[in-house]
């Protein structure tokens, strides 16, 4: 299962301002909790932020989307 979080980051490094869609911001989402499951706090926030950031775009006419929801209560739980 590492080698597939190490591949999901490549794909993430290459899409980075390109694509910034509801599927990208999911796959942000899983590697942040995976990282967080592993117990890397510093980087699961992070992707959590990011995938935050990226769904504030895709649902900017919905700011109270439950997908924006979801990944504010991730955030939330990290502390």
């Amino acid at each position: 299962s590492t080698n597939l979080i190490i591949h999901a980051k490549k794909i993430i490094k290459s899409f980075e301002g390109e694509y910034e869609g509801e599927n990208e911001a999911t796959i942000l989402s899983f590697i942040a909790f995976y990282e967080d499951n592993l117990g890397n706090y510093d980087s699961a926030l992070d992707f959590y932020i990011r995938s935050y950031e990226m769904r504030k775009k895709v649902y900017v006419e919905n700011p109270n989307h439950p997908l924006i929801g979801h990944v504010l209560n991730n955030i939330g739980d990290m502390y």
